[in-house]
């Protein structure tokens, strides 16, 4: 049955199935369907995308891979995940309502903001899979004039599903490819804003310090900025009450009078930190569903 209910959300009918669900029960009845169901699905760790979950949270909370508090805070974490869908699918049901009238930003993003629109300089926005950062996605056409948002190359399932569901809303996604980023490259020179994923384990590169554990988190949107000259802008989303959510943007700066690898490193390593950071914070708003460390 577990396997059964984490294939109907992630194949590409899901949201649709789950959207429609949100609009018959509402937001409080949903919520509490979707506590009963997290909780369920947290105890299936034979699975892929659960066992994922808790091999993450175990480095994130400094616990044992077998200790049973895991199991909680992956229920927790998939509470907040179907909680944000909700949220989502809620606010796509009225087609007139903002999205930023769900998002706030307290004053230091604000600024950020401002300063980023008002120069004539390219964007790189890089962000974390928080359990609400569709919610910040689409919160983006309504603050930058223009922006290319890079994403899997192979999207799948409910992925393509939700691609399709976010360019309605005004956001395409990118597949990465070597044209993609080249096509980046040229927004960015042009002052536009790309965004890109800096918590997305990759198959081979270069092994960095992440929760002082080694990782294979790429680097990518560094060597975009300091190519580009661009600036950095790192983002992440957390809920406040039922239905609404705070976004925080932070500028992300290397340090001047060195190379262009050196402060590609120093850039990387700020964004890793700053990432750290906010999955302190709010570590039930993360959700990877991929292995981050090799040897959690």
């Amino acid at each position: 049955m577990s396997i059964n209910m984490i294939s109907v959300a992630t194949n590409r009918w899901g949201p649709i199935y789950l959207q429609a669900l949100c609009n018959v029960l509402g937001r409080r009845r949903s919520y509490h369907l979707c506590d009963l169901i997290a909780a369920y699905l947290a105890r299936q760790r034979q699975h892929p995308f659960i066992a994922a979950l808790h091999a993450n949270m175990s480095v994130v909370r400094q616990l044992p891979l077998d200790s049973p508090a895991l199991t909680e805070d992956v229920s927790r974490q998939l509470c907040h995940a179907l909680h944000g869908y909700t949220d989502l699918y809620l606010l796509l049901s009225r087609r007139k309502e903002r999205v930023q009238n769900r998002v706030e930003l307290d004053s230091l993003s604000r600024q950020s903001l401002y300063d980023v629109l008002t120069v004539q300089e390219g964007t790189v926005l890089v962000g974390l899979h928080n359990t609400a950062f569709d919610l910040l996605i689409l919160s983006l056409p309504e603050v930058f004039p223009a922006v290319q948002i890079l994403g899997n190359p192979e999207p799948r399932g409910s992925s393509r599903t939700m691609n399709v569901i976010r360019w309605r809303r005004g956001v395409e996604i990118t597949p990465t490819t070597p044209e993609a980023l080249l096509e980046a490259a040229h927004n960015l020179r042009a002052g536009n804003t790309v965004v890109l994923s800096a918590d997305l384990p990759q198959a081979e590169g270069e092994s960095r310090m992440f929760f002082g554990r080694p990782s294979r988190l790429s680097g990518g949107y560094s060597e975009l900025a300091c190519m580009t000259g661009s600036r950095v802008l790192f983002g992440c989303i957390h809920s406040i009450s039922p239905g609404r959510y705070r976004a925080q943007l932070r500028p992300i700066e290397g340090p001047d009078g060195i190379d262009r690898k050196e402060r590609e490193r120093a850039i990387t390593e700020r964004v890793l930190r700053r990432m750290e950071s906010c999955i302190r914070s709010h570590p039930h708003e993360w959700l990877m569903p991929y292995q981050v460390w090799e040897q959690a």
